[in-house]
């Protein structure tokens, strides 16, 4: 058996490690996940250490990193968007197609005027999401009871209209 160690200096604001230790043991067990065997933390460095993929290296893959791309922050601003694109607005990045163009245009755009025609429940969404750090966890409940309050506002919105027609008609 062949074990790989990934070793990262420690850094007490960032849990990459943690969190891809976590998803190793969430998926233990599951076909084509690599055996997780510890982690943790020394003086000086975190580490991981887990089973080689030689299987997915002999297909041509190459195991990059099996922790999320995106926190649940960015999954929340993600939902916010789409709400917003399902109102038949269009984003002002929505021709963009460089990652770090469509980065600065979201990090420089004044969310008020993005939201500006929503009820000001979406303001307190996106405001509640915009102070979260990466790995924070959100107040679901909160977020929760404002899009709520926001469904009967969103339904008057004509996509939105279309699709609750065509799902009452039974198409």
């Amino acid at each position: 058996m062949k074990v790989v160690s990934n070793i990262q200096p420690a850094n007490p604001d960032v849990h990459y490690l943690n969190i891809e230790a976590s998803v190793l043991k969430d998926v233990r067990g599951e076909a084509h996940f690599p055996r997780f065997y510890s982690h943790g933390r020394t003086d000086t460095h975190d580490y991981l250490v887990m089973e080689l993929l030689e299987s997915l290296h002999q297909a041509g893959y190459l195991h990059r990193d099996i922790k999320p791309d995106a926190g649940r922050r960015d999954d929340l601003i993600s939902l916010l968007y789409t709400l917003i694109e399902l109102t038949m607005i269009e984003l002002p990045w929505k021709n963009v197609h460089g990652c770090q163009e469509m980065a600065n245009i979201k990090l420089q755009m004044d969310h008020h005027i993005l939201t500006k025609d929503f009820p000001g429940e979406f303001q307190q969404f996106f405001n509640h999401i915009r102070q979260l750090r990466k790995l924070d966890k959100p107040d679901y409940r909160f977020l929760h009871s404002v899009l709520c309050n926001c469904i009967s506002v969103c339904m008057s919105f004509p996509l939105l209209q279309r699709i609750a027609e065509k799902k009452n008609s039974g198409k």
